[in-house]
């Protein structure tokens, strides 16, 4: 019987917990005149009213939603932007806007506004709206520019988002109602690249073309602050991809956005058994002691899997010590000290204990993710033709992947421990590649290969383990060496395609 209400506690729970994760679906900067200011508060929604919210629901950032602060008045009339379009997702809405020179802003609100479309068909009720509205006073109504001011320090490029109060402006038209009166960041949207791409395109592009690339040290900086600022949404959707040119390569450069969820806190029963039933798995709250990065980063998995794959253990310490050299106690300070006078008096000291806490124990805690995705790690290929040769380095398994052209420029290259890494996966999406195994190489590593589509060759010697999934009547055998071949019907009903 109670293990029976247990479970549908749980279920409940992680019901009504469910809008966290559809809620959340940024560089240079910048000064908008205005001449007046407000006193507001971000929102009066959240207002602690009785014990079992509170016990429930949890004390969140409840203090911070309904504290009044001092805030510079936005006027739409007047401030040289001229509207694009309306963005945002199902709660934030966001206002696309271009400047007199050309560049282009955002305008997003502070607040969410839940809706059946966020719901389950259980929840599009009165009672399930309400508590499911009640959650958003888990996330930091000043996180944006918390968050940007840290990126800054710490030389990731992102906005730097300051909040306004919007006036109510007839100038605004048909935006009025969603925008006036509201708490809205203005962020800079043109991030100083010649062109830049969504996560979808970005994707797309990689794996079709072996001449773009990924600058994987500037994602896992950025991932590393993350980290340190608890903020676990961060899904494809939250990242813009800046393009440069350099040395025949087109190199993406990461820039994230949407920091809605950064700081999440939370001590309430609904969102901690959520969380613990395995519904929600990131809902790891922002506090001193810094835990659990890698369920924190769970809505971040692939992502990190595929843009982290070239960066070994010693590079990911040297990346993690450059970035905790670089937010010194008194960085932290000073962006801590950027919150609205009367939070920072209020919350100012807790902040940036949490921060420098949590910066002291980033390492440690960093490095447990690295060996997560290090144990199961894959690497991609292209659309384009590749060779991929695997080779002994000592007790250790290389890898490099070269263009299988005449010039065979070397497009990857890592050394796998076998204490580290278990698996290898190799997945050539495309093009004529080539599959080589030397003949000198024994490891305990397991290796599968996902040819892709096109004419594949496979030359695979050695002692190892060894599994290929492709098309038969595409593939070349030279030597089948350990391996065991799967035979697909079609490239696309490959594993490769997951």
């Amino acid at each position: 019987m109670t293990r029976t209400l247990i479970k549908k506690c749980f279920a409940l729970f992680a019901g009504f917990a469910l809008p966290l994760v559809l809620l959340a679906q940024n560089s240079g900067d910048f000064s908008v005149s205005s001449n007046d200011s407000i006193i507001t508060c971000a929102s009066e929604q959240y207002r602690p009213n009785s014990f079992l919210r509170r016990l429930f629901m949890g004390n969140n950032y409840r203090k911070e939603w309904a504290q009044k602060v001092k805030l510079p008045v936005f006027h739409f009339s007047g401030s040289g932007f001229t509207v694009k379009d309306l963005g945002g997702g199902m709660q934030t809405k966001s206002l696309h806007m271009v400047d007199a020179q050309g560049k282009q802003w955002s305008l997003r609100t502070v607040d969410k506004f839940i809706t059946d479309a966020a719901l389950t068909p259980a929840l599009r009720n009165k009672v399930g709206r309400g508590l499911s509205q009640d959650l958003i006073s888990a996330a930091f109504p000043y996180a944006a520019p918390l968050a940007g001011e840290l990126a800054h320090a710490a030389g990731i490029t992102a906005a730097r988002p300051k909040v306004f109060f919007v006036a109510d402006d007839p100038s605004l038209g048909q935006y009025r109602d969603v925008f006036a009166g509201r708490l809205c960041t203005l962020e800079e949207r043109d991030l100083g690249f010649d062109s830049t791409a969504d996560s979808e395109a970005l994707l797309k592009n990689i794996r079709g073309d072996n001449r773009y690339k990924v600058q994987q040290e500037i994602y896992l900086r950025a991932r590393l602050l993350d980290m340190l600022i608890a903020d676990w949404d961060r899904h494809a959707d939250n990242w813009r991809w800046g393009l440069k040119d350099s040395a025949g390569f087109h190199f993406y450069c990461a820039v994230p956005r949407d920091r809605d969820w950064a700081f999440y806190y939370s001590k309430g029963w609904v969102p901690f058994l959520a969380q613990k039933s395995g519904g929600i798995l990131c809902l790891i709250p922002f506090t001193k002691k810094l835990k659990n990065v890698k369920m924190q980063s769970w809505k971040a998995w692939t992502m990190d899997e595929e843009l982290t794959n070239e960066l070994n253990a010693a590079a990911w310490e040297k990346c993690i010590d450059s970035f905790c050299h670089t937010l010194t106690d008194d960085v932290i300070e000073r962006a801590v000290q950027q919150l609205p006078a009367a939070v920072y008096k209020t919350d100012g000291e807790a902040f940036a204990q949490k921060l420098k806490s949590r910066r002291d124990a980033l390492k440690k805690e960093a490095m447990k993710y690295y060996r997560f995705l290090a144990k199961d790690a894959v690497i991609n290929g292209s659309a384009s033709d590749e060779k991929f040769l695997i080779s002994a380095d000592g007790e250790n398994l290389r890898v490099t992947v070269y263009r299988n052209d005449a010039e065979s420029q070397k497009l990857y290259e890592r050394s796998f421990s076998p204490e580290e890494t278990a698996a290898l996966t190799l997945r050539g999406f495309g093009g004529a590649d080539v599959f080589e195994i030397d003949e000198k190489v024994q490891s305990p590593i397991r290796i599968k290969i996902m040819g892709g589509k096109g004419r594949n060759r496979y030359d695979l010697k050695g002692a190892v383990r060894t599994t290929v999934y492709d098309v038969r009547e595409q593939a070349g055998i030279v030597h089948a060496g350990k391996a065991k071949f799967h035979w697909q019907d079609d490239a696309d009903s490959s594993p490769n395609k997951h």
